[in-house]
C-alpha cells in the first residue's frame, strides 16, 4: 500500500473526515518524506513515510512517548503503519524557529522559550535504555570528516597524527561531561513556534544518552543560522544558569569548564557535519547542504581557536575558506548544468 492510499484507510478508521488534499512537505536529510494531510472539516494532521529507513519508526515512536511523558511538545501519534514505514502525526503548524528574523522581539523571546525547553528536556526524560553515544559512536562520526569532506570535496588530505592528537581530545572531552538526553539535532529548524510561546520538539528519532552540552551548542551553533559571540555567550549563560536551578548541572561547573565543554562538543559536531554535507552531495544527490559548508567551517575554527589542543588542526584549516566557497560554488554550478 502506498502512502496516500494509508492515510485514507488510516483516516477512516479514526472516523475523522475525509481527506480533502495531500500536500508533500520540504523533508530533511534523512530519506524520509512528509506530507500534510488536509481533511475536509478544515483540520490537518502530518504523514511521515519512512518506508525507507523503517527501523527508524520504533526509535520514533519510543522516543516520542518519553517526550510527551514527560510534558514535552512532540507531536502525538495518531496513527500506525510500522509494517509499511508510516505513521500519521499531529500537525503542529508551519512555523520554525528558524523563520523568524533573528533582529525580532519575538526570535530573542524564542530562543529564550527553547533554552527553558531544552533544560525541561534534560531534566524530566531519563536517557536510560537509549542508544549511548559512546566512543565508538563519536569516532565513526569524526570519520565522516576526512573521507567525505577532506577526502572527496576538497581532494585533500591531512597529516594522520594531527586528526588523531585531535580527535582524541574530542574524544576525552565528550566523554567527560554528565550525561542526559541528548536529542542530536537540537537546532533551529527541528523546533516548532507553538501557542503561548510554547516549543515543539520535532526529528527526535536518533536521539542518545550523551555530553549534556551538545544540545545547547547546536542550537547556538546552528548551521543554518548565525550569532554573533556576544550573543552565544549570553544565551550559553542563561541556559548554565537554567541547567543548575533544575538540577541537571551540578554548581561545580564553572562558567569556563562550561565554555570549554561546548567548544569541544561544537568541534566534534562541525567536523561531523562537514563529512555528512559533503556525502549529502556525492552519495544521495543532495547538493544544497553544500551551501552550509562554509558556516559550518566558520563555527569550527571558532571552536579551535578556543581549545588549546585543537589549535594545530585549526591553524592548518584555516587554509580553507576560499577554497571551500570555491569549490562550493563550482559544483553548484555544475548541478545547475546537469539539471538544466
Amino acid at each position: 500500500m502506498d502512502l496516500a492510499g494509508w492515510i485514507e484507510s488510516s483516516v477512516s478508521a479514526m472516523g475523522r473526515a475525509q481527506t480533502a488534499r495531500i500536500e508533500p512537505l520540504y523533508g530533511d536529510a534523512s530519506p524520509r518524506r512528509y506530507v500534510r494531510v488536509h481533511l475536509a472539516d478544515g483540520t490537518s494532521c502530518i504523514g511521515m513515510d519512512a518506508s525507507d529507513e523503517r527501523e527508524s519508526i520504533a526509535p520514533f515512536e519510543r522516543i516520542d512517548a518519553l517526550l510527551r511523558g514527560a510534558d514535552i511538545e512532540a507531536p502525538e501519534i495518531l496513527a500506525r503503519g510500522g509494517a509499511e514505514g508510516f505513521l500519521l502525526l499531529a500537525d503542529l503548524g508551519d512555523r520554525l524557529l528558524l523563520d523568524l528574523p533573528p533582529d525580532s522581539p519575538e526570535c530573542a523571546r524564542s530562543y529564550e522559550a527553547a533554552l527553558e525547553t531544552l533544560v525541561a528536556m534534560q531534566q524530566r526524560v531519563d536517557p536510560a535504555g537509549l542508544p549511548d553515544f559512546d566512543e565508538a559512536e563519536i569516532r565513526r562520526e569524526l570519520g565522516l570528516f576526512p573521507e567525505w569532506f577532506l577526502s572527496r570535496f576538497l581532494q585533500e588530505d591531512l597529516p594522520d597524527a594531527l586528526l588523531e592528537d585531535a580527535f582524541e581530545g574530542i574524544v576525552d572531552a565528550l566523554l567527560e561531561q554528565p550525561r542526559v538526553f541528548m536529542h542530536r539535532d537540537y537546532h533551529a529548524a527541528n523546533l516548532m513556534l507553538l501557542p503561548d510561546q510554547r516549543i515543539g520538539v520535532i526529528d527526535f528519532q536518533d536521539a542518545v544518552a550523551g555530553p549534556v552540552s551538545y544540545d545547547l551548542v547546536s542550537l547556538l551553533r546552528d548551521v543554518y543560522r548565525s550569532w554573533d559571540a556576544a550573543q552565544r555567550g549570553a544565551w550559553s549563560a542563561r541556559y548554565l544558569r537554567l541547567a543548575r536551578t533544575a538540577g541537571v548541572l551540578d554548581a561545580s561547573v564553572s562558567p569556563e569548564q562550561w565554555a570549554l565543554w561546548c567548544d569541544w562538543v561544537g568541534a566534534q559536531r562541525c567536523l561531523k557535519i562537514l563529512g555528512i554535507f559533503s556525502r549529502l552531495h556525492y552519495r544521495d544527490g543532495k547538493p544544497k547542504y553544500l551551501a552550509s559548508l562554509g558556516q559550518t567551517l566558520s563555527h569550527l575554527l571558532d571552536c579551535c581557536r578556543a581549545v588549546g589542543p585543537l589549535r594545530p588542526l585549526g591553524r592548518r584549516l584555516a587554509e580553507y575558506p576560499e577554497r571551500v566557497q570555491l569549490r562550493t560554488r563550482e559544483l553548484m554550478q555544475q548541478t545547475a548544468l546537469s539539471a538544466g
